[in-house]
């Protein structure tokens, strides 16, 4: 197979344990920082179990709104980031 690299994610993750929900924190190169909340508990569907996620962040005082969502993973950004970044330079 003739596999080629074409982006490599450098990012930092710090786990926390918060009973129902489990938090991670990555710091990605390139990206920022992003926040990730999984419900560990059991919920009746996909729909509570959001529900309880987002309401526990704003217990922290986060606000999350539709548009905070990702639904694409670090490398689909990180290549996004560089084909914006790619178009906005100059040529030389």
């Amino acid at each position: 197979m003739d596999f080629k690299k074409i982006v490599i994610v450098d990012k930092q993750r710090e786990y926390w344990d918060c009973g129902d929900f489990e938090v991670a924190v990555d710091d990605v190169k390139g990206l920022g920082y992003f926040v990730e909340v999984e419900a560990k508990s059991s919920f009746e569907n996909t729909i509570q179990a959001r529900q309880g996620c987002i309401k526990f962040l704003s217990k922290l005082e986060m606000t999350v709104n539709e548009d905070d969502l990702i639904k694409v993973g670090y490398p689909v950004m990180l290549l996004e980031s560089k084909d914006s970044q790619s178009i906005n330079k100059p040529l030389k």
